[in-house]
This record gives structure tokens, sequence and C-alpha cells, in this order.
């Protein structure tokens, strides 16, 4: 608040008034609109599902020292397959990517830790 004059005598209290800023007001419209328009298009997007991916299973033959060596399945150079072992007690994922391949034989490199991988 702050005084204002009225009249040549008389000073009464007034409120003053606030400077409009509708760009203020245009924003905050135009971010709640882009909200609600971010929900919608996330709930669209949920229940859009990715094509599964198709599952090639081959079998490991042999590690001489970090190259894996599989049979049965193929796969292009570069490819990422993931090396899953049988044992219940202890599951183990390696993933690893297509060096080579020779005959029926696909070569394979880890991309991260072997730990845990058997005969």
């Amino acid at each position: 608040m702050r005084l204002r004059r009225t009249s040549a005598s008389s000073w009464r209290l007034r409120p003053a008034r606030l400077p409009v800023q509708p760009n203020l007001t245009r924003t905050r419209s135009m971010r709640l609109d882009r909200t609600s328009f971010g929900k919608r298009l996330g709930s669209y997007a949920e229940s859009i599902s990715l094509p599964a991916q198709p599952v090639v299973e081959g079998r490991l033959l042999r590690m001489v020292g970090l190259t894996l060596e599989a049979e049965g399945l193929r796969a292009a150079m570069g490819s990422r397959c993931v090396v899953i072992n049988d044992d219940s007690h202890h599951p183990v994922e390696v993933e690893a990517e297509v060096m080579g391949f020779s005959g029926g034989k696909v070569f394979l490199m880890p991309v991260g830790s072997v730990a845990g991988i058997a005969p």
C-alpha cells in the first residue's frame, strides 16, 4: 500500500496498482500446457511396446584366454551376444561381441568381466 493524494487537502490510503506482467502469466500457462502434453504423451509411450528381439541360441564350445568359441548361432561381425551359464545356483551373464567366425563357429570377445564362466 502507499499513500496517494485524492484532493488538495486530504490524503488517504489506497492499494497500489501492481504492474501487469502478461508475459509471466502467459509463460505459466504455456508451461502447464507443455506439462500436460508431456504427461499425455508419456502415457501413450508407455502403452507402445517395442518389438521383441529374436532369440538366437547356440552353445559355448570352449574358452581360450578371453576368446569364446560358440556354435549353433549365426551373428554378424560386431553383433552383441549374451553368454548365460546353465547353473541355476550361480547364474552368470556375460555380454560379448562377435569378433570372427569360421565354418559353423563364432568367435566372441567378452565386453565385461568373465568371472563365473566355467565348463
